[in-house]
């Protein structure tokens, strides 16, 4: 189980905004991104760095502000501290690859 009591509120908020939170992906996250502006966005992308690096957006991180950036590397240190089959778990395309054996 993911321990979120490391993380601080900021950063749990923008994680809980960045996962789907009905239809077939609750819980994971969700197929569409949030608007660049916000803090889910910085959690997404630190998420899907190390999930699923394919699905990343260069830009978006090189366009982060001081804040986004901030996010971005909480969530970084505190994903090294979690185990890699519930993380991988919070991504639909990793799992199914994973089932099918080519990740």
């Amino acid at each position: 189980m993911l321990n979120f009591k490391t993380l601080s509120s900021e950063a749990r908020q923008a994680i809980d905004a960045t996962l789907a939170t009905k239809g077939p992906y609750k819980g994971r996250i969700a197929r569409k991104a949030p608007r660049a502006t916000t803090l889910a966005y910085a959690a997404r992308q630190a998420l899907l760095m190390r999930i699923n690096p394919f699905k990343v957006s260069i830009g978006g991180i090189m366009f982060m502000d001081e804040q986004q950036k901030l996010i971005y590397a909480e969530i970084t240190k505190w994903l090294t501290t979690q185990p890699d089959r519930e993380l991988n778990a919070l991504d639909k395309d990793r799992s199914e690859l994973e089932t099918l054996g080519v990740w």
